[in-house]
């Protein structure tokens, strides 16, 4: 197996290459699964990281900070606030003495603004009138630079009256009084107070009256004044109560919305009334209050279109609540006529079809399809094809689509095409291109770069000599790695080398010990010596040159018009006029007798492997490219298989496919490919009916990866490219990075951490003094 380009290892393996079967799993074998799930585990802690780390600097942070306010209460007295910085930490607490007393204990709301905005728990926090103790337990966060908790002291409103307490007790007790006495008691009371008074939480005689679906009261309460938008502390108002009360009662609902409750208010979870009508499993007896409320605003398409769509801080909307609950669909036939988005996902990555597939639920399906469901969608890196796979559903999708039923607006054509899509889509792939599975709609992702210079460049012999630097090597109970810091007094360089990875550093006025105790905590300063001088140097650079990477290999076949499979692409002796021409964009054609260049393992000497390749560069000449173009490459008339192409072709990672068809896209059929080595095919669509000049000839772009590489840059941002330099130095970029996926996948990537691993123990057992 190649790891990058000419990179053989002696354990490499080619895929149309005999090796007898082994009997047993020896060692090295068990050391290479058992290295592959580690990195699987970190692979998984890194995405983790990397996804907290997007997360705080998403553009949802505003959205953030609007569910801060909405977590602290909207009424009380004598307020203050602060912030408790790390530096107040002692006997795993946190202390806080206020500037003022309070003259009885207060209420303590406490939250961390960084790096995710958290509201703590108050089983944790020790209150008393000259202060508060916040306790360090499981689930509150070490505070890191530049974090801090932010809190709130508060004494609610008291209640005018004892009599309101009593009262609010006597409706919210086990022997709850019936409604009849319920209304005698606050008519007494109103005529002495204000009939919008609260209780300690914020709660008025109205509130708890929606909450018990007291009708009568609710509408004698509301004719004598009571404010229909008043809040509680945690902002639940009364249309909120009303429709999460254990039968909702739809006079009460027309009452309310009457007398102007907002139907839009939110709550501290940012839910609005309709989230909470719309999570209701008996959501079928209340299509009548479903509509009442989605009429119930101004009445303009867009108002009700935004209203529909309002999230809350868990990513769901009225739709997903839906999907996820009752899954009635009369309710969700309304939402979507209403203008709901159907292919909104949660925070946690559920989307409408998503709950549909795993429900088993076709009627509903067909329906989300009809409203425009984007059957390219993702459920946590799993294509919604794989989960209808695994659910049993895949039969019953596909016959959606075949029928037509789900959009009208789709020709035959259209859904025969979107049919055979999922059908030779294999199992586990990932596919981007630019209609249905659309990387360019995620502004994180189009931030990507799109290519690393010191991806190609000898980092450690451009920054480092035998002498300026002093190299350690670390040997923890999990771990083996060598850092290499260089001498400067202000501003040190750091490289440290781990079997995952090199990781460059720079550190600011620390000394060398410093940086080793940040970098491995359980450092101790007299468990290491510093290495300097040649025989290191010499050892690294020999390191560095065999894992950086600047020959590049990539398989280009040619598809005729009507072709879809594997073996249809090997068996063309020759390319169109098209594909030639295509070809002009990858590069320039030499002659492989006598040629002295990088030409990826073909033949120079005795004309073996064809006359003629391709040939590039990139980053400005730092990295070298060939390409196995396949009609160039010799034709066996006596084997279908055409292994002399497949022995090249066959082992590149990457594969370009020119793919040509007559005004209706054809799919390719990519599980016809056998081979373990290629993991990902670059399609490159063509329409030789267009007329468009040979200058001016469009090409449409798709990928499809194995599951486990990452998204490759430069993303599809266009339904059609030109043929161009620009586009060109596209395809470039796209192929390299595709390579470079795909070598940090598990089947790649476990390899070249046991040959890493390997060198690494190597220079420690001639170096290292061990006396860890």
């Amino acid at each position: 197996m190649s790891l990058v380009a000419e990179h053989q290892t002696p354990d490499s393996q080619s895929d149309y290459s005999y090796s007898a079967p082994q009997k047993y799993i020896d060692e090295d074998k068990f050391n290479l699964m058992k290295m592959q799930l580690e990195e699987e585990i970190t692979d998984l802690r890194n995405k983790v990281k990397k996804y907290e780390e997007g997360y705080n600097q998403s553009l949802g942070l505003l959205k953030e900070y609007d569910a801060l306010a909405n977590y602290f209460p909207p009424r009380g007295e004598f307020f203050c606030c602060g912030k408790i910085e790390k530096s107040s930490f002692s006997n795993d607490t946190y202390s806080v003495t206020f500037s003022t007393p309070f003259s009885e204990v207060p209420r303590i709301m406490v939250c961390v603004l960084y790096p995710k905005i958290i509201k703590i728990d108050a089983a944790f926090i020790s209150p008393s009138p000259t202060g508060f103790i916040l306790k360090s337990a499981p689930g509150i966060p070490i505070l890191v630079d530049g974090s801090f908790f932010f809190w709130m002291a508060y004494c609610p409103i008291k209640p005018k009256s004892e009599k309101l307490s009593q009262i609010i007790d006597k409706m919210k007790g086990v022997k709850v009084i019936t409604e009849k006495e319920a209304e005698t008691q606050i008519s007494k009371y109103i005529r002495k107070y204000d009939i919008n008074d609260e209780d300690a939480n914020g709660k008025t005689f109205l509130y708890y009256a929606c909450e018990k679906s007291y009708r009568g009261l609710v509408e004698m309460l509301i004719n004598k004044g009571a404010n229909v938008n008043c809040c509680d502390e945690n902002r639940y108002s009364p249309l909120h109560k009303a429709l999460t009360a254990e039968k909702i009662d739809i006079e009460i609902i027309k009452m309310l919305l009457d007398k102007k409750a907002d139907r839009a208010l939110k709550n501290e979870r940012m839910n609005t009334p309709l989230h909470y009508l719309c999570r209701n499993k008996n959501l079928k007896d209340y299509h009548e209050v479903l509509k009442l409320l989605l009429e119930s605003g101004s009445g303009s398409k867009e108002d009700t279109m935004r209203y529909i769509n309002e999230v809350n801080s868990s990513g769901e909307t009225a739709l997903t609540n839906v999907c996820a609950n009752s899954m009635d669909f009369e309710s969700i036939k309304m939402l979507c006529d209403y203008g709901a988005d159907v292919n909104h996902q949660t925070n946690n990555g559920i989307f409408p079809l998503y709950s549909a597939v795993m429900k088993g639920n076709t009627d509903v399906m067909e329906m989300l399809l009809k409203y425009g469901a984007n059957i390219g969608q993702v459920y946590k890196g799993k294509p919604l094809s794989q989960v209808a796979e695994e659910k049993g559903q895949m039969e019953k999708l596909m016959q959606i689509i075949r029928e037509k039923y789900a959009n009208a607006s789709m020709s035959e054509e259209q859904i025969r095409t979107t049919a055979e899509y999922i059908e030779n889509l294999p199992m586990g792939a990932k596919v981007e291109n630019f209609f249905t599975c659309t990387t360019h709609k995620f502004d994180m992702l189009l931030k990507t770069n799109i290519h690393d210079p010191q991806a190609c460049s000898y980092y450690y012999q451009k920054h480092f000599s035998e002498g300026d630097h002093s190299n350690y090597i670390i040997h923890t109970d999990t771990d083996l790695a060598i850092v290499s810091i260089s001498d400067d007094k202000n501003i040190k360089k750091v490289i440290m080398r781990t079997k995952r990875s090199d990781t460059r550093k720079i550190y600011e006025g620390k000394t060398d010990h410093q940086i080793l105790k940040e970098l491995f905590p359980e450092y101790k300063e007299k468990s290491t010596v510093a290495i300097r001088g040649k025989p290191m140097f010499n050892a690294l650079c020999k390191f560095e040159n065999f894992f950086t990477y600047k020959r590049y290999k990539f398989g280009v076949l040619y598809a005729a018009v009507g072709q879809t499979k594997e073996m249809e692409f090997f068996n063309n002796r020759e390319g169109s006029s098209y594909f030639e021409h295509f070809l002009n964009l990858l590069g320039n054609k030499i002659e492989l007798f006598g040629y002295q260049g990088f030409v990826g393992g073909l033949d120079t000497k005795n004309r073996l492997m064809g006359d003629y390749t391709i040939v590039n560069t990139f980053s400005q000449g730092n990295i070298e490219i060939a390409f196995h173009i396949s009609t160039w490459l010799p034709f066996m008339e006596t084997n279908d298989q055409q292994l002399d192409k497949k022995r090249h072709i066959g082992n590149d990672v990457v594969v370009l496919i020119f793919k040509e068809y007559a005004g209706t896209p054809e799919p390719i059929d990519i599980s016809s490919f056998k081979t373990q080595f290629n993991h990902a095919f670059i399609v490159v669509g063509f329409d030789i009916t267009q007329q468009n000049a040979p200058e001016d000839y469009e090409y449409s772009v798709n990928i499809c990866c194995k599951k486990d590489v990452a998204p490759v840059a430069p993303f599809i941002t266009t339904d059609k490219y030109k043929y161009s330099n620009l586009f060109s130095q596209f395809l470039i970029a796209k192929l390299i990075n595709a390579e470079r996926s795909a070598q940090n996948s598990l089947t790649f990537r476990a390899k070249r951490l046991t040959i890493r691993q390997n060198q690494l123990e190597s220079i420690m057992n001639n170096f290292a003094k061990r006396s860890n």
